[in-house]
């Protein structure tokens, strides 16, 4: 895309489109971003099995965050086909609840990890998997302000 977009840039374009260029190839960018966020969350399990790395209150409280950032990819995206304006105060707000999510999930998981529920590399599994999901979490908010 970005290489097509290129060459699109190398004849003569207007203001509008020169800026729609840049926002498209950002937009492009964003979401090999995401792609590859979501390839790193799959090949956890090559590290460590996912039935050790998620078990117990883990498995729950990850699946959760996961879907909470599946459902703010879908809005955005949702919101950017649709093009209608972005309410770029919800994309922040949301993103921002998420990251504070990410971070409390990080934590509960570093007090299970003190009491021995964990051995270190799950916990490190553990912790990616959470980082990558907070990862796609901005790469979202991203996507969202290059579209707008």
């Amino acid at each position: 895309i970005t290489v097509f977009i290129v060459k699109l840039m190398e004849n003569p374009l207007s203001e509008e489109e020169s800026q729609l260029a840049r926002s498209l190839m950002k937009e492009a960018d964003e979401l090999e971003s995401i792609a590859d966020y979501l390839d790193r969350l799959c090949s956890y399990t090559l590290r460590t099995p996912m039935d050790q790395i998620l078990i117990k209150e883990s498995r729950e409280e990850f699946f959760a965050f996961f879907d909470e950032v599946q459902d703010y990819f879908t809005k955005v995206s949702s919101e950017i086909e649709s093009e209608d304006p972005i309410d770029m105060t919800v994309v922040h707000r949301k993103s921002e609840e998420l990251r504070t999510k990410a971070e409390s999930l990080r934590s509960h998981h570093l007090e299970r990890v003190s009491k021995g529920e964990y051995n270190s590399l799950t916990a490190l599994t553990y912790s990616d998997m959470v980082v990558a999901l907070r990862k796609i979490r901005s790469h979202t908010q991203n996507l969202a302000e290059a579209h707008t």
